[in-house]
Order: C-alpha cells, then sequence, then structure tokens
C-alpha cells in the first residue's frame, strides 16, 4: 500500500464519519471540506474521461481538480445553500457512475457525463424539495457513510486508488453489490442518530447560526 493511498483512505474514513454522525451539527465546517473533495474528484475523472491517461495519473487531472475543489469549497463556504445542492449533486454524481462500476463496466466519457445528468437531477430536486434540514441530514449521513467504505476498502485492498474515479460509491460498488446494502445500513444509522441529536437545532440561512 502507498503512502498515498493511506492518507486518502485515512482521510475519508474520518471525514466520513464527521459527515455520517455530525454532518448536521458541524455541517458549516464540513462544508468546505466536502466542496473541495467533491469538485476535485468529479473534474480529475473527467480529465481522465475525456483525454484518458488513468485517474490522477497526470498534473493536468491534479491541477484541474484542485482548482475545481479550491472554487466549490469557497462557494460552500459563503454561501451554504450551494454546499446543499453541492452534496446532493456530488451523491447523485456517484450513484450514476456507480451503476456502471456494479455492472463491470470501465470508467470513461459515457459513465461520466451519465453520473453528471444524475447529479443534476439530485441537485434540482434538493432545490425544489427546499427542505435545509432534511437535506442536510440526508445526504451528509449517506454521503459520509460511502467515505467511510471507500476508506476501509481502500486500507484492506479490496479497491484501489483509482477506483476513486467512479466516486466513493461507485468505488465500493465496483468491488461488490453487498456494500450497497452496507452503505444503506450505515447512511441511516447515521441519519438517526443525527436526528435524535439535532432535534432542537436549526439553520438560519442569512445569520449562518444554528
Amino acid at each position: 500500500m502507498g503512502l498515498d493511498t493511506l492518507l486518502i483512505a485515512t482521510l475519508a474514513i474520518l471525514i466520513g464519519l464527521a459527515f455520517t454522525f455530525g454532518g448536521f451539527r458541524f455541517f458549516l465546517i464540513l462544508l468546505p471540506i466536502w466542496g473541495f473533495f467533491a469538485g476535485f474528484l468529479a473534474v480529475s475523472a473527467g480529465v481522465d474521461a475525456l483525454f484518458g491517461g488513468g485517474f490522477l495519473s497526470t498534473v493536468v487531472g491534479w491541477g484541474l481538480g484542485f482548482v475545481a475543489g479550491l472554487v466549490l469549497a469557497l462557494l460552500s463556504y459563503f454561501v451554504y445553500y450551494i454546499a446543499i445542492v453541492l452534496i446532493g449533486a456530488s451523491i447523485g454524481y456517484e450513484l450514476g457512475v456507480g451503476l456502471f462500476a456494479a455492472l463491470g463496466i470501465q470508467f470513461g466519457l459515457i459513465p461520466w457525463l451519465f453520473g453528471l445528468a444524475v447529479g443534476a437531477v439530485f441537485a434540482f430536486g434538493v432545490i425544489v424539495l427546499r427542505a435545509p434540514k432534511w437535506a442536510i441530514l440526508v445526504l451528509t449521513a449517506f454521503g459520509g457513510a460511502s467515505a467511510v467504505l471507500m476508506g476501509v476498502l481502500l486500507l484492506i485492498g479490496r479497491i484501489h486508488l483509482g477506483d476513486a474515479s467512479f466516486g466513493a460509491l461507485g468505488a465500493i460498488l465496483k468491488d461488490s453489490l453487498f456494500w450497497l446494502v452496507v452503505w444503506i445500513v450505515l447512511g441511516a444509522v447515521g441519519f438517526f442518530a443525527q436526528l435524535r441529536t439535532t432535534e432542537r437545532l436549526t439553520i438560519e440561512a442569512h445569520s449562518y447560526r444554528y
């Protein structure tokens, strides 16, 4: 196992646990972290899909991914509702590309575009529903769960760093559909744990306070 894999796996587990069980309570702190990684992974995967060469194997992929991640991190920090939509879009993206991963189809332009399309649908759904607290609870619980599982599978060698081109959820589905059940269970546990500990908390869009 390389140092890069160990670092990313550890970060995925720690950040994933924070989102799964404390996503709403610490939402404003975690916003830029999620924004950065969502932008970084999606754009880096897009560079691979468009030009080939392998996921995170080129300077261009790293560079554009870093810039995109930084921009989304800043947007997420200053405009919290953008972050909610972004989390919805990222989970939709992972479900979209994850479908191809589960079917054993190699990552490429079509899976990437399909993931973006599903992500757009999820983002639209978040906007239409207009239920910020519930959206945060659901999206952080299940988004965090996918990150935790990806980190664990990276540590035990079930998946490789290149599989992250499918996103966290896509990477674990690439290994086995069994992890879909585990993801749902872990996400549900995180959701109800957050729900119980945040019953009296609400988020105020303009004051950025709970």
